[in-house]
């Protein structure tokens, strides 16, 4: 099952029918190296892209040139979910990993609305937990110290990676580096290096030149307090589900 079938197959409201309009959508795709900006700043949005594989970033650049990371996106998350209602993107979008992308035009996303009444509502639930992973990290910068920040996205992103059908032993190793951690969690590229060599010592994670993997996941959690903000039926109300349910689309 792709990854984005199975992030939705969690909800509960989704048919076989559903499963196959959501095939039909993605089965164009494309292969994009590390490196790929596949949405520049200020850009259109002329496709709705899906990940298939591979990690990218969301991010924003100051006048000064600084980036500041917003989101990692990984399999099953989108790119331009909302391009039919955006002209233009206020963020970009850089692969950190080679990439399989399903790509399509934003327009055909209205079309699935009107076809699927259930799958839209699945994919409105996608958008919903989006912002509920920038809500984690607003509350990371915020109210967390370094080393607890750091915690806390590795958990969110192995949470994360189980939601979308990775086995847990492939869920524990991510290509993120701690350039790419300082640039997410406001903090320097000396100071991620600090906290990970702390975490590393501790026996928590393991660090390489390609990325990290995190080793006793469930102690990263107790150091951070990580309560999960994906939570899949019960993000939707009781009575919602059985009319969806019910919905012919």
């Amino acid at each position: 099952m792709r990854p984005l079938q199975a992030r939705l197959k969690s909800i509960g409201i989704m048919l076989d029918e559903d499963i196959a309009i959501l095939d039909r959508l993605q089965r164009r795709t494309r292969d994009y190296p590390a490196g790929c900006i596949v949405q520049r700043e200020k850009g259109r949005m002329e496709a709705t892209r899906i990940v298939v594989t591979g990690w990218a970033i969301r991010f924003r650049t100051t006048p000064d040139g600084h980036r500041q990371i917003v989101n990692f996106l990984l399999p099953g998350d989108s790119i331009g979910l909302y391009g039919a209602l955006f002209e233009k993107s206020d963020s970009g979008v850089e692969l950190i990993t080679d990439a399989t992308l399903a790509e399509f035009p934003c327009a055909e996303l209205m079309d699935l609305f009107r076809e699927s009444a259930r799958l839209g509502a699945a994919l409105c639930w996608i958008g919903g937990q989006d912002e509920r992973f920038l809500e984690q990290q607003i509350l990371r910068i915020g109210a967390l110290n370094a080393t607890s920040r750091i915690a806390h996205l590795l958990v969110e992103l192995q949470q994360r990676m189980l939601a979308a059908g990775a086995a847990p032993a492939d869920a524990m190793t991510m290509p993120i580096t701690q350039k790419l951690i300082a640039e997410a969690l406001g903090i320097s590229h000396v100071h991620a290096n600090r906290c990970c060599r702390k975490l590393e010592k501790r026996g928590l994670i393991e660090t390489g030149q390609q990325g990290l993997t995190l080793l006793e996941p469930t102690e990263l959690k107790s150091i951070c307090g990580y309560q999960s903000s994906a939570g899949p039926a019960t993000d939707l109300p009781e009575a919602s589900l059985r009319r969806l349910g019910r919905s012919t689309g």
